[in-house]
């Protein structure tokens, strides 16, 4: 008997909680459905041709991109040509807090963009991230 009127009252609380939860039929959804949060939000531009320089390299760049997050690309590259890319690089504003050696560079711009490039054994890798 104490089985039975416990799975009813179970059952008739399952009902409540079913029933109970409905939804606002006046709620508009057509609006502005940004997210709002208190970690700052990281957007990297989708065509990272703004952010970084354009330069011929000697093979077609790989490429890889996390939405929102990062980028980067590696591809064949000669000494000479790398240091014609940096120095672009510094003049689209990758300047702040730099750090340079051999085959390596990183540095930010104004607007906290972080690059670092490498060159190993004739490849430039270019990274990028906000």
């Amino acid at each position: 008997m104490k089985k039975r009127v416990l799975a009813v009252l179970l059952l008739s609380s399952i009902a409540l909680s079913i029933t109970s939860c409905k939804i606002d039929k006046n709620i508009d959804f057509s609006g502005d459905t940004t997210a709002q949060s208190t970690q700052k939000e990281t957007r990297i531009h989708n065509s990272f041709k703004d952010v970084l320089p354009d330069f011929g390299f000697d093979s077609v760049p790989l490429e890889n991109y996390r939405e929102g997050v990062s980028y980067s690309f590696s591809a064949q590259c000669s000494e000479k040509d790398y240091e014609k890319y940096i120095d672009a690089v510094k003049k689209t504003g990758f300047n702040v807090n730099s750090t340079e050696a051999n085959g390596y560079y990183s540095a930010y711009t104004e607007d906290d963009y972080f690059a670092e490039i490498t060159l190993v054994d004739g490849m430039i890798t270019v990274f990028v991230k906000r």
